[in-house]
């Protein structure tokens, strides 16, 4: 390109990188190998103690071009895999595959560690059988499979791009090759994210690269831990962004740590709030982690941030919707909906309460349970209007004057929240005591060990269940308790001591 980083340029950038705290980074294209620099770049990199490994698509790869990635301390190289041999062609151009598994022989053969990464689209995904069988006798270590997004020659080509239903697919063949153990399999960040295959793979994948297994989804990390270089030295938060708009500034004009470190950087990530998010996205228990997945995934297809169709949790909680569709006694989906409460999923018993009150919306009962259910998922927002509506009703129901406090003390009104809690306190009888114990919390999350042990005792005063039930917190808080006092007290001694040092010092110097 016209307009490309120098290798003075670069070589800056290089230095960059490392003087931020980079540890990691891949080359890539277009083709990384016909830039004449490469292996200079990615010397550089290597002396800077980044590692650094490559996406090609294997065609000029030979031993020459391999002895420059030994000198330049290239640890790995990947290669993009699009099919079987018609369909990887197709995609590329005619020779593509015969130069690909060439290049992969010879990598095996010369020990480089090898990678491979696949874009699914509606074709090739009836062909992975097949290539499994080839990359496992090629000694390829690791298969990361990503959507093949429509943009570039796919814009031309709609019907190849896989549909959300297609995932599962997908997900069920990385498991068995995980189970096989031949191939590490990588699922690509637009592939999930909170299905039982998904965090499957996932951790096989960690397990075998020895790395801490904490195999759910952390939600995008573009602006956060990442950040993508284009070639003329545009700075972005990953490059599978490709919306300009999402360019944060240019190394040419801005110094690179002044970039990623200003207030600001990378707001539309780092600042972003699940409440922005919409549709199924807005109501999902993963939604403050996850935050709708892929930013790449949901701009190509989305074009927003806000809400993400390829996601496979979100289709497996579509069968329940279709389920629940299928019910037509409003107690019958309520009694679901308390089970699947009693289980700890709210996802699902979200999805029978909104149905039970799509047929029966002034049924009180339901609207406390879709209350809790809204709570526990971490959407107070919406649990506290639920209750307000509740208590607009019924001003005297002490369950919602309770459930108010505590959504409001979430929400950051914590002073608001003691109110409303202090006065279902004084509402309740002793075969309704969770006002005490909810209120005991709030102090305690609060810092106030003794209102919370206060509240505590107040309540196993009126109910001996009440306080055999909280025995554990109460030592728990009062534990706190004396830890801070301990604390403070140390810290009056220490600068009781620093004050009489200061003073004997005094003495002595006059």
């Amino acid at each position: 390109m016209p307009d490309e980083l120098s290798l003075d340029e670069a070589y800056r950038l290089c230095d960059d990188l490392a003087a931020l705290g980079l540890e990691k980074i891949t080359l890539s294209g277009g083709e990384p190998f016909t830039h004449p620099d490469w292996h200079r770049i990615a010397r550089r990199l290597w002396e800077n103690h980044i590692a650094c490994n490559v996406i090609s698509n294997g065609w000029l790869i030979d031993d020459e071009l391999l002895d420059k990635a030994f000198a330049a301390g290239i640890e790995n190289i990947a290669v993009s895999v699009d099919g079987y041999k018609d369909t990887h062609d197709l995609i590329r151009r005619k020779g593509s595959w015969d130069r690909l598994t060439r290049s992969l022989a010879l990598m095996k053969k010369r020990g480089m560690s090898t990678a491979v990464s696949t874009c699914i689209n509606k074709k090739n995904i009836t062909e992975l059988k097949k290539l499994k069988k080839v990359l496992a006798a090629a000694g390829v270590a690791r298969w990361q499979f990503q959507i093949a997004h429509p943009m570039g020659n796919l814009l031309d080509n709609p019907e190849l791009v896989v549909r959300p239903e297609d995932l599962p697919k997908v997900a069920e063949f990385a498991v068995k090759t995980a189970i096989e153990g031949k191939l590490v399999v990588d699922l690509g960040d637009d592939l999930g994210y909170y299905t039982k295959d998904s965090i499957f793979v996932r951790s096989c994948s960690a397990q075998m690269a020895s790395r801490p297994v904490d195999a759910a989804w952390q939600g995008c990390q573009a602006g956060k831990y990442v950040l993508g270089i284009r070639a003329n030295g545009d700075i972005t938060g990953c490059l599978s962004i490709r919306d300009d708009s999402f360019i944060e500034d240019n190394i040419r004009k801005t110094p690179l740590k002044t970039i990623w470190s200003r207030p600001g950087a990378f707001a539309w990530n780092r600042n972003f709030s699940a409440n922005e998010l919409e549709g199924f996205c807005a109501h999902c228990r993963h939604a403050d982690v996850c935050q709708a997945g892929c930013t790449g995934c949901k701009i190509t297809f989305e074009k927003s941030l806000t809400q993400n169709s390829y996601c496979m949790y979100r289709l497996e909680m579509k069968r329940y919707e279709e389920k629940a569709a299928s019910i037509k006694s409003v107690s019958r989906l309520e009694q679901e909906a308390l089970t699947f409460i009693r289980q700890s999923q709210y996802q699902r018993a979200l999805i029978y309460l909104n149905q039970a009150g799509t047929l029966a919306p002034d049924r009180v009962s339901l609207r406390k349970h879709l209350g809790y259910v809204y709570f526990m998922l971490g959407r107070f927002e919406k649990s506290l209007a639920i209750n307000e509506a509740i208590l607009a009703q019924k001003p005297d129901d002490i369950y919602c004057r309770s459930a108010k406090g505590i959504c409001l003390a979430r929400l950051g009104h914590v002073n608001e929240g003691i109110a409303e809690l202090l006065e279902a306190c004084d509402l309740t009888t002793e075969k309704f005591m969770d006002p005490f114990y909810d209120l005991a919390v709030v102090y305690y999350e609060s810092g106030n060990y003794q209102q919370a042990l206060d509240i505590l005792d107040r309540g196993s005063r009126l109910s001996d269940t009440f306080h055999r039930s909280v025995r554990s917190l109460y030592q728990s808080i009062r534990s706190r308790k004396l830890m801070r006092e301990d604390d403070a007290k140390r810290r009056y001694r220490a600068k009781r001591n620093n004050i009489g040092r200061s003073i004997r010092a005094f003495i002595n110097s006059v």
